[in-house]
């Protein structure tokens, strides 16, 4: 009779002293052990004994196993055949090509594995060794998730290719995480690796990790075309920092995932890379408008060289995706230009963003134009059935004139039930106060407030301005109100407290009050 329970040993005498075979799941905990050859091959006499295993985990990070070491471990592994669920972390080992070809030539025959996690990263691993890894996997006809990490191997264009060349084979793959992070990738590599994953028939969800390779200097020929040929794909997450990519590159990969017509979910991070405005790109990412059923956009651009022209590119680029829903921008630390900059034929459509339900934007830190805040306050008008906005908008050097934009944006605001609106270390003074305040009176479904407005311009009248409009607001049960400044701070606290109060007490539905004068 199978031991249901898990079996679990952080030292390899203990489990060979053990002689268990009749197990049913086994975790074994041994990093950092200074495994070398012998210990890796006692260890897997051990698990020859264990036939009957369907869950092992095998964390073996930190050790001296080199290419013998693998190969044993492969050939034991080999007998556990009912193996359902596999996790195996050999991370910071001394592995290379012919011990990874003789490990997975000794699990290729693991023909019940539904759930594999294997971890080879910070190894001496190259494209030969890949490839023949990439074969034995693509041969598990019933794996269902896949997680592959490879980070910090010697890994380049052919490797890359075979990894989606041999998976594509798979028939039954639904979820698979790749980190290719720290090697030697090019755009060609990644065209190879989208399209033979994109053979995946049921492939429903892909993350792929890309950092510090070679990406960004061929865009015709991107990731984008090779995923855009898959026909089951949902969900998409790639992390590209710290690469070559810039706004050319993002337009062919858009253009090339416009093909795609089960696309739901897509989500880009790409921190640190080397944006370049380009005059004849106009569309930026409006490939996507192809993608019938995109619905959740998240784009985290942080630290780029983004100038104002780009940006506005940007949002008119993904407001033509009518069937968006929830978009996420992280733009904190860009150079947007001069604040007083007028970019011509630049501007957001009355079809745009129809059906936007979620916009949360991060441009903290940045220095935009009024043009950009009145984008901003456009896409809140014009967008009727947002019900979650977050905004931060922190340290812009925003201007009244530009932040009215925003209060007038709000008054079309019918749905809305959660804000979070940061406008702190800005230039905003009463009369913008008094716009964003009749703005905020007419979000009549508004449940969740949070408002920053500390280190402004701001004085005691637009406060009870303010806490005046904010009674008209008859759902809210959370607000949250930041409205120090250090220069009036003593004024502040014998009138500004005792106002916001008197008309804060009013509102009979809140439950949880934060004021901070």
């Amino acid at each position: 009779m199978l031991e249901e329970h898990n079996q679990q040993y952080f030292i390899l005498k203990n489990f060979l002293q053990s002689k268990q075979t009749n197990i049913y799941s086994l975790e074994l905990q041994l990093r950092s052990n200074l495994f070398g050859t012998k210990q890796t091959e006692d260890l897997g006499k051990g698990l020859t004994n264990c036939s009957n295993l369907k869950n092992l985990t095998l964390n073996l990070e930190q050790n001296q196993i080199c290419d013998n070491g693998a190969s044993y471990l492969g050939k034991s592994l080999g007998n556990c055949q009912n193996l359902k669920n596999l996790m195996i972390s050999l991370s910071q080992n001394n592995i290379q090509d012919l011990g990874l070809a003789n490990f997975s030539s000794g699990i290729k025959n693991l023909s019940n594995i539904q759930n594999l996690t294997l971890d080879f990263s910070q190894n001496n691993i190259c494209d030969q060794g890949i490839s023949t890894l990439s074969q034995a996997i693509g041969n598990f006809q019933n794996l269902e998730n896949l997680y592959l990490n490879l980070f910090l191997n010697h890994i380049s264009i052919k490797g890359a290719s075979e990894i989606g060349n041999k998976l594509g084979n798979n028939r039954c793959l639904q979820y698979i995480n790749i980190n290719l992070s720290g090697n030697s990738i090019s755009d060609i590599g990644l065209f190879g690796l989208g399209s033979g994953l994109s053979k995946c028939p049921n492939l429903k969800n892909l993350n792929l990790d890309l950092i510090c390779n070679y990406i960004g200097d061929n865009g015709a020929k991107s990731l984008g075309t090779g995923l855009g040929m898959s026909s089951n794909l949902n969900t998409l997450q790639v992390s590209l920092q710290n690469n070559k990519v810039n706004q050319q590159w993002i337009s062919g990969f858009c253009n090339g995932l416009g093909k795609s017509q089960t696309i739901s979910t897509l989500k880009l991070d790409l921190r640190n890379n080397a944006f370049k405005f380009y005059e004849e790109i106009n569309d930026f990412c409006g490939g996507l408008k192809n993608c019938q059923n995109l619905k959740i956009v998240d784009f985290d651009l942080r630290k780029n060289n983004i100038e104002s022209k780009m940006f506005i590119q940007l949002l008119a680029g993904l407001g033509s995706s009518l069937s968006l829903e929830i978009l996420k921008l992280n733009l904190r630390e860009n150079k947007f230009g001069d604040v007083n900059e007028q970019i011509e034929g630049f501007g957001l459509s009355l079809t745009e963003f129809r059906n936007l339900k979620e916009f949360d934007i991060d441009l903290n830190l940045c220095q935009i134009s009024h043009q950009i805040v009145q984008n901003l306050g456009y896409i809140l008008k014009n967008s009727n059935q947002l019900k979650k906005v977050t905004m931060d908008l922190g340290g812009c050097k925003i201007s009244s004139e530009a932040a009215s934009f925003l209060g007038e944006g709000l008054e079309k605001c019918q749905n809305i039930v959660y804000l979070y609106l940061g406008l702190q270390n800005n230039c905003i003074r009463k009369e913008a106060i008094i716009k964003l305040s009749k703005g905020l009176a007419k979000c009549s479904k508004l449940s969740h407030l949070m408002l920053e407005l500390q280190h402004n311009q701001i004085d005691v009248t637009a406060i009870h301005y303010l806490g005046l409009e904010l009674i008209n607001c008859k759902n809210i049960n959370v607000l949250s109100l930041i409205l120090y400044s250090q220069s009036t701070i003593q004024y502040y606290e014998i009138f500004e407290k005792k106002t916001i109060s008197e008309h804060i007490m009013k509102m009979k539905r809140l439950v949880i009050q934060n004021i901070k004068t």
